[in-house]
């Protein structure tokens, strides 16, 4: 009796370590990450498998509780989970918590703690910096003998990576099929202005950005908004048409300008 008593035991100890990986697993606070620093414009979210409630976060145990968007699709769960409509997000200012100091982020189902992280925060001094500009060029980055430049943008409040442009009518390249525009967002005051995005497919199945400067520009009313070597401008409320014109190829996008 004694022995078979040690060996339900040592099965149950033996059962308990094989299922403790999957358990732990069930639901992670993945962003802010335990021992990161964070900054600008960001998401806050994880996973969990099953939820029983809304899923909020909170900070250093005061304030408000901040409501995520759950069963946001993660397939990369669905090993663990069985499913994937799992995850949740949500948006963030990192800069509105204190800068430099070591915080903590709690993750809660229905008001019941299931995950926590501690992380840091970097600022530059402002909840949301305005009419900074500016690039830095990082050598040997990715690897060693290329380069990487990052340029500031306002609307994430990050250094964003700034693609190689390339010239189509550089001898040696393919030839430019289509034209493609694109912009950061919506344009919410008078005199604000948004760097817009021309990105070029070519026959041989590459995608380079083409340089603003070289595009023939036109806006549908200029009393909305302007455009000039990719740098559109807004006016005045409303929506606007955005031509971009290259190598016999154009691109359409619409610029709207909601002013509050």
């Amino acid at each position: 009796m004694r022995h078979s008593s040690r060996w339900l035991i040592g099965m149950t100890a033996g059962l308990v370590l094989f299922l403790s990986p999957a358990w732990a697993l069930a639901s992670v606070l993945e962003i802010p990450g335990n021992g990161t620093t964070v900054s600008g414009i960001g998401v806050i979210s994880g996973w969990k498998c099953e939820a029983e409630g809304d899923i909020t976060v909170r900070f250093d145990d005061e304030g408000d509780h901040i409501p995520t968007l759950y069963e946001f699709p993660r397939g990369d769960t669905s090993g663990s989970c069985g499913d994937a409509n799992n995850g949740f997000v949500t948006y963030f200012n990192w800069a509105i918590l204190s800068d430099g100091e070591e915080h903590t982020a709690v993750a809660y189902d229905d008001g019941v703690e299931f995950s926590r992280s501690t992380f840091s925060v970097a600022t530059l001094g402002e909840e949301f910096v305005v009419g900074a500009a500016g690039e830095c060029t990082i050598e040997d980055f990715p690897s060693a003998g290329e380069s990487a430049t990052f340029a500031w943008n306002q609307s994430t409040q990050h250094l964003e990576l700034v693609p190689e442009v390339m010239d189509p009518m550089e001898p040696g390249l393919a030839q430019l099929l289509s034209l493609a525009l694109s912009a950061p967002g919506p344009l919410t005051s008078i005199g604000e202005t948004a760097d817009l995005l021309v990105t070029g497919t070519f026959d041989d199945g590459s995608r380079q950005s083409v340089d603003g400067t070289l595009v023939d520009w036109k806006s549908s009313d200029e009393a909305v908004a302007t455009v000039s070597a990719g740098v559109v401008t807004a006016v005045r409320g409303g929506n606007a048409t955005i031509t971009a014109s290259y190598e016999e190829n154009t691109a359409e996008l619409v610029i709207s300008v909601w002013i509050s």
